[in-house]
């Protein structure tokens, strides 16, 4: 919806970061859009605002940023290099997340928030469209109803409804609706949850990582607890780390291969080197955290991270 929203086409040109899923440009990329990648911060996995600027032309239309883990951009550092452009807040991982006093997803002209089952808030699958900018409202209104005016009419302000522009089925059904109001009926209560798991985390492995050199998610304020992860400083010690820990029974995960590096990236990227990106698509790996976990499983996996930390490294 948001790529329909901002009406790319042939010639436009998309920035967004290699370091994100391939949801965030899919639909840039089937609308004939050219993606421009950009590389991560080096201090966290989130859009460098400075290669934005420098990856700016007259062609560029739309700068999707991306909240990586519920760490927020800053988007009005993007507005003020990139006026003029629709700015796309991929806030998949942010529900519950806030960058200043504002909710994540709220910033851009667009947010697009996730409900998939790897999210704090979930109904297996689907998602939410946060509209900012007053103009796109009316036409996400019918792009949502396959095109037609059919709000209009159940509104009775036309009395037969027809199709009136692009779009297609983006409801929800009442079931996955009602799955979903059950979890945001709980929101504060699974979020409360993560925080816990996430600052023992943090409190527990945070100063052995780093004087070893590894570095961990980020204690920014207004964060949701969506991930906890060891950015270590090779691949191949990230591998070791991830095989000792499924050896232990503890399920641990990378995240993305930077997508500029995928097969298909490769086939439109530019040929840039994006040295952030593939740090994190080499060494980041996950501690596992949901609402359900104990605080006993949550102590076993601090307990065998300090121990291959200091046996291993």
């Amino acid at each position: 919806m948001a790529a329909l929203l901002c009406d790319v086409g042939p010639g436009d040109e998309v920035i967004c970061p290699s370091y994100t899923f391939v949801s965030s440009i899919n639909p840039f990329v089937m609308r004939g859009a050219t993606i421009v990648f950009a590389d991560s911060s080096s201090s966290c996995p989130n859009i460098d605002i400075k290669d934005v600027e420098r990856l700016i032309t007259k062609r560029t239309k739309v700068i999707i940023v991306v909240n990586y883990a519920g760490v927020g951009v800053d988007v009005k550092a993007i507005r003020d290099v990139a006026p003029g452009c629709f700015i796309v807040e991929d806030a998949a991982q942010s529900l519950m997340a806030f960058t200043g006093c504002a909710p994540q997803g709220t910033l851009g002209d667009v947010g697009c928030v996730s409900f998939h089952a790897t999210k704090n808030i979930s109904c297996g699958e689907g998602g939410a469209l946060i509209l900012n900018n007053k103009t796109l409202v009316d036409r996400a209104e019918i792009i949502r109803e396959k095109g037609t005016n059919r709000s209009s009419f159940y509104r009775g302000q036309v009395d037969k409804y027809s199709w009136v522009d692009i779009g297609s089925s983006f409801l929800p059904s009442d079931i996955t609706a009602a799955f979903l109001y059950g979890n945001l009926l709980e929101a504060e209560l699974i979020t409360k949850r993560r925080k816990e798991v996430w600052n023992l985390y943090d409190q527990s492995i945070s100063t052995a990582a780093r004087i070893k050199g590894i570095a961990t998610s980020r204690a920014v304020l207004g964060h949701n607890a969506h991930i906890y992860s060891l950015v270590f400083k090779n691949g191949d010690t990230a591998d070791n780390f991830s095989f000792a820990m499924r050896n232990a029974g503890i399920e641990v995960a990378s995240h993305y291969v930077p997508l500029h590096t995928s097969y298909y990236g490769k086939k439109i990227h530019d040929g840039r080197l994006l040295p952030n990106a593939e740090k994190y698509g080499r060494c980041l790996v996950r501690l596992p955290n949901y609402f359900s976990i104990s605080n006993e499983d949550a102590f076993r996996v601090i307990e065998r991270t300090l121990q291959f930390i200091d046996e291993k490294i």
